[in-house]
């Protein structure tokens, strides 16, 4: 006895008050799937059935063991022995007294035997509660979206990446026009890129600093991609114009990687509430062990219980440890 009481007082109250919780948590988000919805409003309501089932049976059984069991029924049977052997009746009175036990006595066993019975019937129902809690379909399903959500949010990734890529190479060749106009102006070499793109030697020829020459030679090479035949038919406001376009293509990419980047949120929120509801199957389990637990202690106290029926004097050193868990229980309940 004292082995098992000593193990039901480790019991994870908190850990059970919390498991519970953490299911409820659960399956009260919100999502569109309509299937899955329904699936986790089930598992909810079961849930809190199964809650509300075991400390209203609690509640019921602590209160029973101590006003039914330890100060009713019992406490007449004492004051008839306390009749018997304190105020020395006569022998016909004993008789009288000792039948009136032994009627109190069945009234008791049989108070005894109906709380045996409501234990075994609360158990078998919890047993059933837990039978209900039929998730592998739902996890599989929502594995699948898992797996389709994160091929999505890999080719989103891919997506952000390519326009990642694309403005940056933008950003660079506008700065190469920017730093190009402003040696164009400081230098006076306005003259040279009126009417024909000047050649790579007529830049090699300039005298400005090295640094500069290599920047408007990447110029040249920038514009070439931009137009044909540029030798002889450029003029500045070619320039300009490469650079508006420019500008037009940086921000339009920006605008699409930030596209990108909300559909990346949007998945990533998505797939990181389907990832939450797929711990359900670990809180579930946590909760089938610790109900187990409670199911060796309703057990037990069975068991307690046809002991007392040949032992009823005992009443007090019985069924007082098993009064003392459930108020420890409830306690963390409340």
């Amino acid at each position: 006895m004292d082995n098992i009481i000593s193990y039901l007082n480790n019991f994870e109250y908190k850990d059970f008050l919390n498991t519970t919780r953490n299911i409820r948590r659960i399956t009260s988000k919100n999502l569109n799937d309509f299937e899955i919805s329904e699936a986790l409003i089930s598992i909810s309501l079961k849930n809190n059935r199964l809650f509300n089932d075991i400390m209203n049976f609690a509640i019921f059984m602590k209160t029973n063991l101590r006003q039914k069991l330890l100060e009713g029924t019992l406490k007449a049977i004492k004051e008839i022995d306390y009749e018997v052997y304190e105020k020395a009746p006569s022998d016909q009175s004993v008789n009288q007294l000792n039948n009136e036990k032994m009627l109190i006595e069945i009234i008791y066993k049989e108070e005894i035997n109906e709380s045996i019975e409501l234990i075994k019937n609360h158990s078998d129902m919890i047993k059933d509660h837990l039978l209900s809690f039929k998730i592998d379909a739902l996890v599989n399903q929502i594995n699948k979206i898992i797996s389709k959500e994160e091929k999505s949010l890999s080719e989103i990734n891919k997506e952000i990446i390519f326009y990642r890529d694309i403005i940056k190479k933008i950003n660079g060749q506008i700065d190469i026009i920017t730093k190009s106009e402003e040696i164009i102006h400081n230098e006076s070499l306005l003259s040279i890129f009126s009417s024909a793109l000047p050649t790579k030697k007529t830049i090699s020829d300039l005298k400005i600093e090295k640094s500069q020459k290599n920047v408007l030679t990447l110029l040249i090479d920038l514009l070439s991609n931009f137009f044909s035949h540029l030798e002889s038919s450029f003029s500045y406001k070619k320039l300009v114009e490469t650079r508006h376009k420019l500008v037009k293509e940086y921000l339009y990419n920006i605008n699409e990687r930030s596209k990108a980047e909300s559909k990346k949120r949007k998945h990533s929120l998505l797939l990181s509430e389907y990832h939450s509801i797929i711990n359900i199957k670990f809180y579930i389990e946590i909760l089938t062990d610790q109900i187990n637990v409670l199911d060796q202690y309703w057990l037990y106290l069975s068991q307690c219980l046809i002991a007392l029926k040949d032992n009823i004097m005992n009443a007090e050193k019985i069924l007082y440890p098993h009064i003392q868990f459930l108020d420890r229980f409830l306690h963390h309940h409340e």
